[in-house]
């Protein structure tokens, strides 16, 4: 018998980190480009039927770089009860209001999932995935104003 200390929700979470890094670093065909693994492997990566494949670490560290920020190794820190504050603090240029167009697109696809019903596996697993998503994104939006607070307390 198997005692592994994550549920499967965390590893979902993990998936669901390693979809919202690839959208923001770019299709899967340019991200695979540079990377070492292929287009289908990234997706089996991010899928959540695919439950046994999960982002090797080194392709990790290059989609979130792709991205240009650090959307899987966060969640994996969360995961760990960890917060991942970076070392020095960058001027943040991203506005909180430029996050409301990712929230809400977000948000509209985990109430399309639920909305689809949550009677079956497959109905129940979509809408966790596209919940994660929402989570994931929420985390995004918190990161810039707690670096943003940081910035002001740092000139104050």
């Amino acid at each position: 018998m198997q005692l592994r200390r994550f549920k499967a929700d965390d590893y979902q979470a993990l998936k669901s980190a390693v979809r919202r890094a690839r959208k923001l670093a770019g299709p899967r065909n340019i991200v695979s480009e540079q990377t070492r693994v292929g287009g289908t492997q990234i997706a089996n990566y991010e899928d959540a039927y695919q439950a046994d494949c999960h982002v090797p670490i080194d392709v990790a560290m290059d989609i979130d770089e792709l991205a240009g920020e650090a959307v899987i190794l966060a969640q994996l820190a969360e995961l760990q009860g960890y917060r991942l504050v970076p070392i020095e603090q960058s001027q943040t240029n991203m506005d909180i209001k430029d996050h409301i167009q990712p929230l809400c697109k977000e948000f509209g696809e985990a109430i399309s999932a639920i909305g689809n019903g949550t009677s079956t596996p497959r109905q129940r697993e979509e809408a966790t995935k596209e919940l994660l998503d929402v989570s994931s994104t929420v985390n995004a939006a918190l990161r810039d104003l707690h670096a943003q607070d940081a910035q002001e307390r740092a000139v104050a």
